[in-house]
């Protein structure tokens, strides 16, 4: 097992298994923009750590979600040929 699939087992073991939330809800809000600023703003003044670790989290799934669209668009093209 390489070291970046040991440390992703690691987060699913000790983050998500340990802790609930709403995975809907938390859909919900991560895809409208309006409540992540709001939810960036209160974090940036109550937990800084928390608010810097979000933002990195949120530019994660853009990228992702980026790369994803991407790869889309090039299985489409290709398809078309």
């Amino acid at each position: 097992m390489s070291e970046k699939q040991k440390k992703i087992n690691l987060f699913k073991k000790n983050v998500l298994s340990r802790h609930e939330w709403d995975d809907i809800e938390g859909n919900k809000l991560i895809n409208d923009f309006l409540q992540v600023s709001k939810m960036a703003e209160d974090l940036k003044e109550s937990n800084f750590k928390a608010y810097t670790m979000f933002m990195s989290l949120v530019q994660d799934k853009i990228k992702l979600q980026e790369e994803c669209d991407e790869r889309g668009k090039r299985i489409s093209r290709l398809q078309k040929k």
